[in-house]
């Protein structure tokens, strides 16, 4: 079947409780001018507990997306399986203010523009992606962990995320910390013409490549580690990579 709205909320308002599934082939959801909330609200300060599953071919379109928006709000997305999907046709953020945790697993897709993990401070955000053709893709920016937040990434068992610009633990906000795991072979994370920026401008930020996983910057793009913070990579294990094709700073004010 499906479904269309403007705008949608999962788990509208503190105390509130809120579930959608998507589920099977030819299932879908649209949300066509306005922003798809898991925990969030439209009209209260305080947003509520959500949970979004598209599974087994479902499919899900927004013009914006937000998990845990407001601060004491959840948000939790669950995007599994080979042919299952979540667009958001400008930005994905996994808590706003809030708590927000994305999976996707399983040979899933999301595809956005802009995508953050933990964006304001005392915000707390987790993106998993793990299996063989689990994909998250932005056509811009990935933010990991910024602005005051703790923000959290891990791609293992052959999932892949690749976006413009990469950041993990960005920010002059006091306890800015992002973190980012690319474990065994076949997992990749991809930096376009951009660059990978691990810790910048007062935030924390690791990186760890482990067991055979990978990390590339093509098109010239800029590595930097410690960009006038703390920042640390490493690259641990049989066929684990880090491959930059631009320049790369280690330390600098």
């Amino acid at each position: 079947g499906t479904l269309a709205a403007v705008t949608g909320v999962v788990g509208n308002k503190a105390g509130s409780t809120g579930t959608a599934t998507v589920d099977g082939a030819g299932s879908s959801w649209t949300i066509s001018s306005g922003t798809l909330l898991v925990g969030g609200s439209v009209n209260s300060p305080n947003g509520g507990t959500g949970s979004l599953s598209i599974t087994n071919g479902g499919s899900v379109n927004a013009a914006a997306i937000n998990l845990g928006e407001l601060a004491g709000s959840q948000g939790t997305v669950t995007v599994d399986g080979l042919g299952s999907n979540l667009t958001s046709s400008s930005y994905f953020y996994v808590a706003m203010n809030g708590t927000g945790s994305l999976a996707i697993t399983n040979g899933a897709t999301v595809i956005d523009s802009t995508g953050g993990v933990g964006l304001s401070a005392g915000a707390n955000g987790t993106a998993t992606i793990s299996g063989a053709g689990s994909t998250w893709t932005n056509s811009s920016d990935l933010l990991v962990g910024c602005s005051g937040s703790t923000g959290s990434l891990s791609i293992s068992n052959g999932g892949t995320a690749s976006a413009l610009d990469v950041l993990v633990g960005s920010g002059s906000a006091a306890n800015t910390v992002g973190t980012a795991t690319v474990d065994g072979p076949g997992s990749k994370l991809k930096v376009s013409s951009g660059g990978l920026f691990v810790g910048r401008a007062g935030g924390t930020g690791t990186l760890a490549i482990t067991n055979g996983g990978s990390v590339s910057v093509s098109s010239g793009g800029t590595t930097s580690i410690g960009y006038g913070s703390n920042g640390a990579i490493t690259v641990n294990g049989t066929g684990s990579s880090l491959t930059s094709s631009g320049t790369l700073i280690v330390g600098t004010a």
